[in-house]
Formats: C-alpha cells, structure tokens, sequence
C-alpha cells in the first residue's frame, strides 16, 4: 500500500488517534501488573510432563499439612532451570526443567518453565545447529576429540550422548543465540471474566491486591464486574512469543522466513476474528454496561449514580417510587454476560468450536491488575482489544496469592502498544515483519549492539573480579587466626579509675606535670628515660595509671605513673596536626596500598600481559571435524558467518507518550514518621532504595546456616550519581553519623570489600545526635568518587543551643562583595584545598545578604557584583599550603603558641572528606517495612533512606574564615593585655580595650608638596585599675625669662612655642602601646598605605567562661559567675577531656566548657591637636581636644627625624566585618599564654 501508517491508522480509528490509543496504554500499564495465569485444567501426562500444572483443590487439600513446605519451596527470584538433564523436542536439545510430580518442587522452577515448556514444537527441518552437527559432522572424529573410545560404547549411545554434548554448547552457552533470544513478542487479547478469570479475580479481591466499591462478601459477582467495568481487573489471553530465531525453514533454511510464516498464520487469524461467534460477545461485554462502545463512560456512570440517588429518595413511595437504571443494575447485566460466555450451552456447535480456536492461538490466561483503574480518557472502547508486546512474555518466577488456588507469574508488560482493533493489530504484524526483514538491516544492526552489551558484561565480571582482588586477599590473611568473618571493633567500653577525686579515662591525653625519670628494661649505658615536663603522652587505665610518652624511644610502652606525675589536658595537645583542607588536594586515598602493592606485583603484570595478547587476537571453538563425504555447497548454505552482532537492549517504557517520568532516588524528600518533627524540625525523608531479605535467593553456609542479608530489589544509582542529587539541594544538610557512631550502633560499610556481605538484615534509625552535613564537592574523576563537606552541628544542640550552631552574626558586614573577598581571602589563605562549592555558597550567600540591606536598587547592584578580582581572590585560595603560610604569618606578624593545631582543628570542625561510598553509608538509614503480603512467600523488606534538614544560613568557608580571624583577635588582645596587667584573668569577666591611632607630624618648608603625613599604631587599656584621685595643683611659670613650669612634680609644659602652656599633669593614663602589629591590624594601626584618619577603628572584647548548658541563647551575653576565668579554664580543659574520653562518639555535650569572646566598639572618636592648623585634620565632625589623649606615647612615637608631632586622633567603631562573638576551647587562651600547666 502506498498509504503512511498514520494514514492507515487515521481510515481505521477516524475518532481516536493512534498516539491517543499510546498513551491510554502507556498510562493503564503505568502503574498495573500483568499476570500470567497456567490453564487450570486437570492434570494429565502432557501436565506432567511439562511440570508445571494449576492447583487443583484436591492437590490443595492433600497438601495441605505440609504448607509451610510449601512455602518454602515457592522461589519469588530468578527462574531454576535444570541444565543437568535434556530431551530432543524438535528445537534441538533444550534444558530440561524440574518436572517431578510433587507440587513443591514444580513451585521450585523458574518462570521459564512455563514459558519453555508450554511452547515445544514439533521437529523442526533443519539448519539448527542439531542437525547440521548430525549432518556433516565426524562423529568418530568429536568422539577423539572428545577423549572417548568409539569402540567401548554403544555406537547408537555415543552418537546421542555427543551430539547432546555439543548441540547443548552450542545452544545454551551462545553469546550469538543470547543476543538473538530478545527479537521476540507476542499479543495479548482484552478477554472477558471466564471461569479461570473470575476465580482469579476473586482471589485479587480477597487478598486486598484490588479492591471493589461494592461489598464483595454481599454481591461477590457485581465486584468483580464493577473490577471489569473500572479497569481495575483487565482479563487478557495471551500467545506464544514469535521468536525470529527460533526455528529454521525447510526451504531455504532460514529463520526469518519460518518467523515469517508463524505471524503471516497469526495476522490471518485476526483478521478474521470479528466475522465470527466470539467477537461480537467480547464488545458485547463492554457495551452492556453504558449501552455505548465505553464502558466507564463519566457521563453514564453520573447517569447511574443519579437514578441510584432518585431510587433512594423515592423508596419509601414502595411500588409507586422510581425505577431508574444504576450502576448495580449494570453490573448484574455484566455479570450474567460473564456467565453466558463461560456456559458451554450457550454456544453453538460453531461458536463453540471457534472459541476453542481462540484459546489455541491465544492459550495462556493473563490479566492487568491496576488498583486504581483507568479513567475514560485512557481506556480502550469495546472494539480497541489487542496488545502486541515485545519482548520474553514471563519477567518472573512463579508464586501464588495468599489463600490463592493459580499459580501466577508476572507477565513482561514493557515494550507493548495498543490498543488495537483485530484489523489495525493484523496490520501492525505485517509492520513488524516488514520492518524486520533482513534487507532493512533492522536485525544487524539491533543484534550488534545487543552482542556488545553482553560482552560488555562479561568483560565487567572479570574487572570486578580483579579490583575485589586486594580485600579478598586481604580477608584470606586473616583466615589462618579468624573464622574468616569480617573482625570489627567492639562498641566503645572506655575504662575509668578514680585517683584523689579525679577520674581518668583510659585513651586521654596527658602532660607531664614535672620531669619524670624512668629506667630501661635492659640496658647497659644510659639507662634513664627522662620526660620533660609538659611532654605529652596517651593514658592507659588498668588497675593502676600508664602513660604511653609521645617521646618515648622505645615506641609504645605503656610506663607507670602517679596521678600528682600528669595533668589532663585537650585530646590535640602534642600531636603534630595538619588542616584537613591540605589532604583534600592530594589526588586520592590508597586504602589498602600494602595488598594492592602485592596483588600487583603477583598478578597485575601477569594480567596486563594477557590483555596485550587478547587484545586484537580472535578466538575460535573446533566444534567437529567435517564428514569426508560432505557436500561442501550444502554444509555452507546452512552455517552462519563470522560476522560479530551485537545488540544492546535498551529499555523503555511509555514515559514518550506519557509524560511520566520516573522519579530520580533522593530527589523527592518528605516528611515522614521516621523523623519525627518534635525531634528533626523541618527534615525530610529521601528515599534511595528497597531492599529485600534473601535477594535474589538465600544462602547457606558452609556450617549448614542461613546467612542473612538483604539486598537492594532496584540497583541504587551509582554513588558519584546519587550524591550529586543531595548535592544539588540547596539550602539542606544531611544527617551523617562519624566514623565513632557507626563503630558504636554497628552500622559498617563493607564497599571496599566486595567479597563481604554487604548489607546487613538490621535497622539503622537516625539520631539528634548525629550531625549535619552540606555537600560540598563531589569529584568523580579518579576510580572511585570522593566527597567534601562542610560540618555543622547535631540536631540535638541546634535545638538546645541554636546560638552555637547558627551562622556568626556580623556586626558589622562588609559594604560590598568585593572588599568581602578581599578580607575573607586573607583570611583563608592557609586553607590548602578550599572546596570550589564552599567558595560559590559563600560568594551567594554574602550576596544575599548585601541584597538585603540594600535598599537602593543602584547602589544593591554595584554592592553585590562579583569582580573579576573578586573571583581572583576567592577561587586562589589554597595556593599556599597551610603549613607554609602559617610559618610565614608566625615570622611576619609574630605567631602564636598552637596556631597550627588550632587552625587544622578549626577546619576538622567546619569541614570533612572521605569516600564517596563510605559517605553515602554514613548518610543512609534502614527501616524494616514489613512483607508486602501481595504473595504467599513475600519477602521481609528494609527502606533505605537519607534526611535532610534545613541549614540555609550555614557557610562552612565564611564560618572558617570568620572563626578564624576573630578568635585570633581575641586571643592576641588577652595576650598582649596580660603584658601590663598580669592579674587580668583573675576576673570573672575580663574585658580588654583596643583602639587604632593616626598620629599627625608636619614637615616644615617640604620643596615635594607632601608636608604633612600619619603614622599609625594601636592602644589597649588592659582593665588596669583607675589611679586615685589627687587634689588640683596650682601651676605657674617661674624663672629670670619665666620658662620654668613649676611646680615640676605635679605641672608639664604643654604644646609648642609660641602657645606653650603650664598646666597640671594628667593623671596616669590607662593605655599602653600595643606592640603586636597584627592586633594593631585589626583596628587600622597597621595599614601598608596612606590612610585617613578617621579609618581608624576601635575594639572591646569581653570573656566569658562556663558551659554550653549555663549560656543562655541571647548571643552577646554570659553566664553570671563569680569564679575567676583562669579558674573556669583550667578546670574546664580537665572535664572536657574526661567527657570526650568517656564517650568518644558524642559530638554534642551540654556541660562542655567554652569560652566566648563578645566584641564591642567604643561610640566616639577622640583627637589631640597640638596646633590649631591640625584641628580641622584630626578634630572633624565636632570632637573637641582632649590634652590626656597621647598621654600614654613615648619619645618614639612622638618624634620624627625631620617633621614635628601635631597631635592624633583615636578610632572608634567597628571595623568592617567583625562579628558579635567567637566561641573558644578554654585550652586555646590558656596555652597562648603559657598557662596550660
């Protein structure tokens, strides 16, 4: 025909589309199940033979005391096929499959049984490979080849017992048959509820798989036709599948022409269908209900559902009331229908023989089950009957309903289209066999690709093998002192003993409290160990104290020692650290380098060699020496070429059509029971997988045990994959558990190890301990991905404590994005390995903020555009090494003690790293949901699943870089402030002063036009107590030329000539110099140019001691205490080690002690000009001179070789970027200033 398919199909179906038709079948199939249901005949021999037969209620009631054997045996997995045993049935020589007579045992074979053994044939003609072998092969000659003695057996015997050997080789172990087994399909016809059907039905109603508005146990038939009517329960008959390479032709030996002649067979049968007795009665069905060719028609069933309300309202009229038609009514109608069909009386002779024709091309009895039926719109009227399905009809293994008498299996329902009429499904055969005819280069080209996946697979199999290589080697070492199951460490049992009040901790970190001597075990010379006071060590708590010296020269002897002998102090003291932002930008890990060294160097090479050999080689089976008197024409006319196909199955539903689209795992987070909102405030549940017991089968130990596990049902994405999809959630954290917790609640990830089980039958529940986390990098280009992250808090103390778990409030925020990145890339700078996500969620979130808190939508442009320099200096960091910067900023700008512990702890707090697999398993929880209940053997199944929960504020680089800067700040203006007041944290509440300084000096007669310029410097007032009040002194010039101020020891010459005063000396003053140029930095007094002077700026920070619990949650505030902060420290450093030592798993201790730092600024500048020309330099913005300003300066600070003093102004205000507060370990103000111990 010249005309298109869509033309053809539009002169069928004038009223609905072909595409309609599509996608109405796309959405009934999209959330139904296709059954396949055997013929419940009763069992004779051809049953027998075939092993699989249906349930006979005598079968049922003989087996009856053994159900739970039966149970047992029913295998929901992959289909048992019994390759031990074969039989000649026409396709050559088939797998036999488990066909003993007991019902147990027939359960136990795979759903290929009833595929396979339903649809033998007779003898097929030639061009198998059966019987090319049996033609032209030697037979003596595969006997040598074989190692067999022609002779010593039966020549009828051997014949049969080689050509069994070598045909079942060449049928069962072919890539080349495997990837042609898929060009398959078969059709399926919407029956009607025959007998077979209807006890189907019903056993999908009483097992609650379907369920009926109308009471099943009252009108039991109406259910199952209102099932019918809706859609809910579609009756199919099926036929076998068409296989193109199944069967050769006698003719010209070819499987397509035989193929050809099965569907030409078949499409003549539909074509003729609707001319017949059957037909007729099948529209029928649908039409009874509505009278029309829909039979879920909405304005028919609102129609019914109207007469049913006017019967109600008018029954108490008795006779006189309506009679209106309704929706039971209809479905009585449908019902007797159901039962005419199925009465044989009430056939012809004709009809009856026809229907017998039916069953016979279309034998196996199916049906659709969709709970929720299908609306008008995509249902098939009562001509639309057919399916064409592509693909192997059986997808599973078979299994029975609860309380069910059919043995079911699931019936491949992907890959179909329709529905069609008997004309238009005759015509689309037609198609398939057109378009598949070997000229149109359709099966080359599919079977090609086909091929290569499964090569493809194998060549995945033999990889697997050799990257699991390292641990199994690693597990076989251990064989020899274990069981060989995986040893993991036992939850945490901390020892303790109690010494004068204190209690130790076995694994805490102590310090020598004064040198310590010991003696070696066996020497001859120099037989003293001495530790120096403050070395540190690890304790060991037995009976008695030992302590494992850090410095010990002979490795890790545990020495005794005394309580009086140490002191504790924090978990880090001691031990060399480095950030972990410098191992992030190491290429990788190198978990088990010892065992892959030795894998490769025994077998790496070794295989390496063998690739180089395979590869480009090709290999070739000597199936069978050539009969001398072969017809050589002949033997090729029936042999195959060398052509390699491949074929690559792609799978598809009907999302084209549908618009659904599968949703991707994680992607969809809700809220759920398992995380209870009173606990987890707004967090979501994010599925990721199911996972079923004894998936696909279960296994047995070598002790005769069943080993349980559970595995997933749908493969999970692959980890780079699936971890982008939480990546990609702004705004939310995930809960993860440390390496501690999922150590304590044995929670282990087994990924590295393939050969290991890898999901334990257990549940996994999340806790408000564990912490959040954001990811934020995850790189997927080396064998295995890696993730970093930024670390936030536990839930439980972003409940208890949001103070210490939000965002640092800022005081003061920069104006713009780029004088940001300009601060906070100093900042970072020794931060090696700066996640790239970390500094794109810091640049948005600070523009975000900048957008806030501008309301001008010209100066909100300028303020939150992102530089080039910007990016420069943010996307630079890392460049130098942590280590490297810090030894530059400690010779530069005069470091500190512990900087680089405190520094690399900062980052081990804010940010973490690992293998993605190993993080994936510390995000993921298990639940036991239960069986499904759908069959008599259901499986116990577990949810796997992550949470998330809200974290929009949190900025793992910005809280880096703020934490940082500002603790450094609070701890250089402690140290410097304890230079001139030594008593300062005797206070409960210390506070320390700072200000910037700009000091005026003038050049006289300058040739260069620069007369004037600033010097700047730094004050602290270190909380020293006020001088006592004195009486006022009369001052006066005395002398012959009245230059003597007097009297001298309470009166001071101020200013220059000729404005020289004599006035009364100041009172002491009570700031100092500050001689740290990093702190002066911090306030202005240490700009490399040039500055104004009223950039100066100034600083008030006040400390507070106590513990998380005893801090309100008002930021800026502390704890009422009258004990002095040394004290609160020192015992603080002592509790938190016991604390952490105690429980090494919990991340979040309320009584944890802390130091806060609160920031404050002075309101008001001050100036002191000493010329009248300086006031309107330093003096601006109405500030009056103040004489007592300067007072602290000295000689150096007031004299320049070549210009004169003029005064200077003193900073107020808070600098740029400054937060409220900064949280502190109370070990990190102690140890700065020696203090420790």
């Amino acid at each position: 025909s010249d005309s298109t398919i869509g033309e053809t199909l539009q002169a069928a179906q004038p009223k609905r589309a072909p595409m309609v038709r599509i996608v109405s079948l796309g959405l009934l199939l999209l959330l139904g199940l296709i059954k396949a249901v055997p013929i419940p005949e009763p069992i004779d021999v051809a049953c027998e033979e075939e092993g699989v037969c249906p349930v006979s209620g005598d079968a049922l009631m003989q087996t009856k005391m053994r159900r739970s054997a039966l149970q047992a045996q029913i295998n929901v997995g992959e289909p048992h096929v019994d390759r031990q045993t074969s039989r000649q049935d026409g396709e050559g020589v088939a797998p036999s499959l488990v066909a003993d007579s007991n019902i147990e045992t027939r359960l136990g074979s795979g759903a290929a049984a009833v595929a396979a053994g339903a649809e033998q044939t007779g003898p097929a003609a030639g061009g198998t490979p059966r019987e090319t072998i049996e033609e032209f092969c030697d037979i003596t000659g595969i006997a040598n080849m074989h190692g067999l003695n022609a002779n010593a057996t039966s020549a009828e015997l051997l014949n049969e017992r080689l050509l069994n050997d070598v045909s079942t080789e060449l049928s069962d172990n072919n890539v080349d048959q495997m990837a042609k087994d898929i060009f398959t399909f078969y059709i399926c016809t919407r029956w009607v509820p025959d007998d077979v059907l209807w006890k189907v039905a019903e056993q999908e109603l009483s097992a609650e798989i379907l369920k009926s508005v109308v009471d099943k146990s009252e009108a039991p038939r109406q259910a199952i036709s209102e099932l019918y009517q809706n859609f809910k329960f579609v009756p199919l008959l099926c036929s076998k599948n068409l296989k193109v390479f199944k069967e050769t032709s006698p003719i010209d030996h070819t499987y397509f022409r035989k193929f050809k002649e099965e569907v030409s067979d078949l499409s003549k049968f539909l074509g003729s269908a609707t001319t017949g007795h059957v037909w007729p009665r099948l529209k029928q069905a649908d039409e009874l209900f509505c009278g029309s060719d829909q039979m879920n028609s909405p304005g028919c069933d609102a129609k019914l559902q109207a007469g049913e309300m006017m019967n109600r309202m008018t029954s108490w009229m008795g006779d006189w009331g309506t009679k209106f038609d309704t929706n039971q009514d209809g479905w009585s109608v449908m019902e007797q229908a159901f039962r005419n069909f199925s009465d044989p009386k009430a056939w012809t002779q004709d009809g009856a023989s026809e229907l017998a024709s039916w069953k016979q091309k279309l034998p196996y009895h199916s049906f659709l089950s969709k709970p929720a039926g299908a609306d008008s719109m995509h249902s098939p009227k009562s001509s639309q009957r057919f399916l064409v399905c592509f693909g192997m009809r059986v997808a599973s293994a078979l299994h029975r309903r609860p309380r069910g008498d059919h043995i079911i299996t699931d019936q491949n329902n992907v890959g179909c289209h329709g529905w069609w009429d008997a004309d238009q499904a005759s015509a689309m055969l037609g198609r398939i066999v057109d378009l598949w005819k070997p000229p149109t280069c359709q099966l080359a080209d599919m079977t090609y690709h086909m091929k290569k996946q499964i090569l493809d697979m194998f060549m995945r199999m033999n990889e697997n093998l050799f990257d699991a290589l390292p641990s199994m080697l690693q597990d076989e070492e251990m064989e020899g002192s274990t069981s060989g199951e995986p040893q993991y460490p036992e939850p945490y049992s901390v020892a303790q003993l109690a010494v004068n009040g204190k209690t130790y901790f076995d694994g805490m970190r102590v310090a020598a409290a004064q040198d310590v001597e010991y003696r070696y075990k066996s020497c001859i010379l120099s037989c003293t160990l001495k530790i120096p006071k403050g070395t540190g060590g690890t304790l060991k708590v037995n009976s008695s104290l030992f302590v494992t010296w850090d410095v010990d020269p002979e490795g890790s002897q545990e020495r005794a020692t005394e309580a009086n002998a140490i002191t504790i102090v924090h978990s880090e003291y001691g031990k060399g650290s480095s950030g972990i932002l410098d191992s992030m930008a190491d290429a990788g890990l190198n978990m088990f380098g010892a065992f892959k060294d030795l894998f490769g160097s025994l077998w790496g090479g070794r295989q390496t060699n063998l690739a180089a050999m395979m590869s480009g080689s090709i290999a070739k089976w000597v199936v069978c020496p050539v009969a001398n008197d072969t017809d050589l024409a002949d033997l090729d006319s029936q042999l195959g070429t060398e052509d390699a196909a491949f074929q690559e199955h792609v799978k598809q539903a009907y999302s084209k059509w549908t618009g659904y689209k599968k949703p991707v795992p994680g992607a969809q987070c809700e809220v759920d029971d398992v995380v209870p909102q009173s606990e987890f405030p707004g967090c979501k549940v994010c599925d990721i997988t199911e996972l079923h017991t004894d998936h696909p089968e279960r296994f047995t130990m070598d002790n005769g045990q069943n080993d349980e596990f559970i595995c997933p049902v749908i493969p999970p994405l692959p980890t780079a994959e699936q971890l982008k999809v939480f990546q990609e959630k702004t705004g939310q954290c995930l809960l993860r558990m440390s390496h501690e917790q999922e150590r304590q609640f044995q929670w282990h990830y087994t990924g590295h190890y393939p050969a290991r089980k890898q999901n334990n039958k257990q549940e996994n529940s999340p806790k408000v301990e564990y912490q959040l986390v954001k990811l934020l990098e995850v790189d997927s280009s080396g064998q295995a991905p890696h993730v970093s992250f930024g670390r936030s808090c536990t839930v439980e103390e972003k409940r208890a404590h949001p103070r210490f778990c939000g965002a640092s409030v800022l005081e003061k925020p920069w104006p713009s994005i780029g004088e940001m990145a300009e601060a906070v890339s100093g900042m970072l700078a020794g931060s090696l390995g700066m996640p790239a996500g970390a500094v794109t969620n810091l640049i948005s979130n600070y523009q975000e903020l900048v957008a806030a808190t501008n309301e001008n939508s010209s100066a909100k442009a300028v303020a939150t555009l992102v530089g080039e320099k910007a990016w420069d200096q943010l996307m630079g960091l890392g460049r130098l090494a942590h280590r490297t910067t810090s030894a530059a900023s400690a010779a530069l700008l005069g470091g500190m003690a512990g900087d680089d512990d405190r520094h690399a702890r900062l980052e081990g707090q804010l940010f973490g790293k690992g293998h993605g697999g190993e993080f994936m398993h510390s995000m993921s929880y298990q639940k036991a949901i239960g069986k499904s209940d759908t069959t008599s053997t259901s499986r116990e199944r577990y949810r796997r699943y992550a949470v998330t929960c809200p974290c929009h504020d949190f900025d793992p680089a910005m809280e880096l870089a703020l934490r940082w800067r500002w603790s450094q700040t609070a701890l250089r203006a402690a140290k410097e402030a304890l230079k001139y007041n030594p008593s300062l944290l005797d206070k409960p509440e210390p506070s320390v002063g700072v200000r910037g300084e700009a000091r005026l000096f003038h050049k006289m007669n300058s040739q260069d036009g620069n007369d004037t310029w600033y010097t700047y410097g730094a004050a602290i007032d270190s909380g020293l107590p006020e001088p006592a009040v004195t009486s006022p002194v009369q001052c006066q010039w005395t002398g012959w030329f009245g230059n003597n101020c007097e009297p001298t020891s309470g009166c001071e010459i101020v200013g220059s000539w000729p404005s020289r005063e004599c006035v009364g000396k100041a009172p002491p003053s009570l700031w100092r110099v500050v001689g740290d140029a990093a702190l002066a930095g911090e306030v202005g007094g240490n700009p490399t140019t040039q500055q104004a002077p009223d950039t100066v700026r100034s600083l008030k920070v006040t400390y507070h001691c106590g513990t998380k619990a005893s801090f309100s949650n008002s930021v800026g505030t502390g704890p009422r205490t009258s004990v002095s902060l040394k004290s609160c420290m020192q015992a603080g450093v002592r509790a938190n080690a016991a604390m952490k030592a105690a429980q090494p798993w919990k991340l979040y201790f309320p009584e944890e002690v802390i130091v806060v730092a609160v920031f404050g600024a002075a309101d008001t500048a001050g100036c002191y000009v000493r010329s009248a020309g300086a006031k309107e330099k330093l003096c601006n913005g109405g500030l009056i001179s103040d004489s007592t300003l300067d007072k602290h300066l000295g000689p150096a600070q007031k004299t320049s070789s070549d210009a004169d003093y003029h005064g200077m102004r003193a900073g107020a205000g808070f600098v740029d970027g400054i937060i409220k507060e900064v949280v502190m370990r109370p070990e990190d103000l102690l140890q700065v200033n020696n203090l420790l111990f």
